[in-house]
């Protein structure tokens, strides 16, 4: 079961702008499953990867540019979950961004905040929002249980 989460709604909000949306936060905080319900709720042509695979994390440190023909062009949506895992990002994610930010949204997610910091938005200055994920609010609490105790 899904719980609505608080920063949802101000995610959406930004879809529109050009900026990338990152979502940071601790481990086991929900950024993986918010990042998958924003996916859903998306339009096509889009995508969701995972940097714990390998195989694409590979590509996208080795060859950025095959990286980009595969996943970037043609989507609309390129979400990236567990970006903390590479080791450039940050200067891949702004060379994704200056060429495609015109046609494709991208969204990522990476679970140390500070790593993923100090690693991205360094390059990503102007081009980013930053939203950080925190364990469930009281609310949110409330929702899980019971909606009927979220609206009281």
């Amino acid at each position: 079961m899904y719980v609505k989460r608080d920063l949802e709604d101000k995610i959406f909000r930004y879809l529109d702008s050009p900026e990338i949306i990152a979502v940071l936060g601790a481990r086991q905080v929900g950024k993986t499953t918010l990042l998958k319900q924003i996916y859903q709720n998306v339009p096509e042509p889009k995508v969701f990867l995972d940097f714990e695979d390998p195989e694409i994390l590979e590509l996208f440190e080795e060859d950025i540019k095959a990286f980009a023909r595969l996943y970037v062009e043609g989507n609309r949506f390129v979400f990236i979950d567990e970006f903390q895992y590479s080791q450039d990002g940050g200067r891949k994610l702004k060379f994704l961004y200056d060429r495609y930010h015109q046609k494709t949204k991208f969204l990522i997610s990476g679970s140390s905040s500070l790593e993923i910091s100090l690693k991205t938005v360094s390059f990503l200055v102007g081009r980013i929002f930053v939203f950080e994920l925190y364990p469930f609010s009281f609310e949110e609490v409330l929702r899980a249980k019971d909606p009927k105790l979220a609206r009281l």
